[in-house]
């Protein structure tokens, strides 16, 4: 498995960075927590499995998930038991699938699965859960302009479903908010980290920043805290 990530050790105040994860939170994305819940083929679900439990949890990190993720990993389960159901596999997630042909998995369990999910993420897997509302939190942070701007660029760079855009531009927003959208003075509280199942997303961001010299600190993916004891906010991207 491969991680990237930008300004990963360069944050760390700490001569060795695994030791710094206690308290610190890890928010998943929809497709790695479907694979971590077992939503998949099984080496896509061990090498998620590797990364959360045998990198952060074992290093006394935080698993997290933002509320517009866990609604988009209902309606995926929801949708797949549709989609099953009305054997109209064509239009179905390609792991759902594979994953309900290896697993026996029935429509009828798809959509059970769907209703527990909030009791099966804290009772199970001990994944905290965070809500922000976007609206009413805009006024505390800088540059709220740009998000439009910034769906838009990702959809003209890449055929993506546009909830797949949306919720990516969510998460980068919710982690703005964390920042109260000051990432050019010191950072305040542990560390941060956006994983991301999609790799390219970090280019795309980048590519956006990039042009029209926008200021560096809009986004998590690219911003470099000063190195300072009290941590910061990072993107990360993933590739199983």
């Amino acid at each position: 498995m491969v991680y990237l990530g930008l300004f990963y050790a360069g944050d760390y105040p700490d001569a060795n960075p695994i030791q710094s994860f206690s308290g610190t939170k890890f928010y998943l994305d929809t497709k790695l927590a479907l694979r971590y819940l077992g939503y998949s083929l099984s080496t896509k679900v061990d090498a998620a499995k590797e990364l959360i439990d045998g990198k952060i949890k074992a290093s006394n990190g935080l698993i997290c998930l933002f509320e517009h993720t866990v609604q988009e990993i209902e309606s995926a389960l929801s949708l797949a038991a549709e989609k099953l159901r009305s054997n109209n596999i064509t239009k179905m997630d390609t792991e759902l699938y594979m994953f309900s042909t290896i697993s026996k998995f029935t429509p009828n369990d798809f959509n059970l699965a769907a209703k527990h999910l909030r009791n099966t993420l804290k009772d199970s897997y001990n994944i905290q859960t965070q809500a922000y509302d976007y609206e009413e939190k805009a006024e505390h942070f800088k540059y709220t302009a740009e998000w439009n701007d910034l769906f838009k660029f990702i959809k003209e760079s890449h055929k993506w479903k546009e909830k797949t855009i949306e919720n990516d531009v969510k998460s980068i927003k919710a982690m703005n908010i964390m920042r109260s959208g000051n990432y050019n003075g010191e950072p305040v509280g542990r560390f941060s980290w956006s994983i991301r199942y999609n790799i390219l997303i970090l280019t795309v961001i980048s590519g956006f920043i990039s042009q029209e010299n926008r200021p560096c600190g809009l986004f998590p993916a690219a911003f470099a805290s000063k190195g300072s004891e009290h941590g910061g906010t990072v993107l990360l991207a993933y590739e199983p």
